[in-house]
């Protein structure tokens, strides 16, 4: 999972005609939810619509917003809703409640989950601002990549290919629970995912012994001429740039990308990018 920028927006991008149906399937639900909760969730429709998913497919650079794969070259994703709309249905048209997710983290893993601190029941209603900016700031337990930066909850382990919380968080409960209930709850410890992560290290991994050979015999150089300086310098940095491009916004796994880069960057004294 890594953080993703999402700048203050409404769905002023849609069309027209999508804001007439958009607008009639509001006053439906709100209509359908009038009374006591009714078993059954109301068809949503307008969150599917193609140009909702290219919207949400860009923000997050055909990734999934929980386990940061790479989907668009296989699988169309889909358009998530983070805050269950079974549950939160005045949502259920909300672009910032929007995600774009895998079909195994959204309909497998999560699907209605969204687990409550210490248990707690939902007190939210439409319009109720005050309940829901409680529940948000005490009680939510599960990490959206577009209000806080993964980064500070989780780190891997990059023997066994796995994410974990951050030590640190130790000394703060409610941080660490976030952490621990969004890894069981996204399904971000899947076999399959673990194996992709593996070969994702195994890949970068192996660039870095090549930039940290090439650095290692570019410093070895000093007391030879300059041209022979020169092309040692021209290797190293062509190797510590095919290191950069892993680093590109549309590629996966960006969160243990950089743990493993910082790492690289700090012993070998280099100024990190990021």
């Amino acid at each position: 999972m890594i953080s993703v920028e999402r700048l203050p927006k409404d769905l002023g991008f849609a069309s027209k005609a999508f804001h007439k149906k958009l607008k009639n399937e509001i006053k439906k639900a709100t209509a359908y939810y009038a009374g006591a909760m009714p078993a059954k969730t109301f068809e949503f429709s307008c969150y599917k619509h193609e140009e909702i998913k290219k919207q949400l497919t860009t923000l997050f650079n055909g990734k999934c917003a929980y386990c940061d794969s790479s989907i668009v070259h296989i699988t169309y994703g889909d358009s998530e809703h983070f805050r269950p709309k079974s549950i939160y249905w005045w949502l259920g048209y909300d672009w910032d409640n929007l995600l774009f997710a895998c079909e195994k983290c959204n309909r497998t893993a999560k699907n209605n989950q969204f687990p409550l601190y210490k248990g707690v029941k939902t007190k939210c209603a439409p319009g109720d601002t005050k309940a829901f900016d409680k529940e948000e700031s005490r009680f939510r337990l599960l990490v959206n990549p577009c209000l806080e930066d993964p980064e500070t909850f989780f780190e891997y382990d990059t023997k066994k290919a796995m994410i974990v919380p951050k030590k640190n968080l130790s000394t703060d409960p409610k941080k660490l629970e976030m952490a621990r209930t969004s890894i069981d709850v996204y399904g971000l410890q899947r076999h399959e995912l673990v194996v992709e992560r593996h070969k994702h290290i195994i890949l970068l991994l192996a660039q870095v012994d090549s930039a940290t050979t090439a650095i290692a015999n570019y410093n070895k150089m000093y007391s030879y001429s300059l041209s022979i300086r020169n092309y040692f310098e021209a290797n190293m940095a062509a190797e510590v740039k095919k290191l950069l491009v892993y680093l590109e916004p549309s590629r996966q796994y960006l969160g243990l990308t950089k743990q493993i880069l910082r790492k690289f960057f700090k012993e070998n004294r280099l100024k990190c990018p990021f």
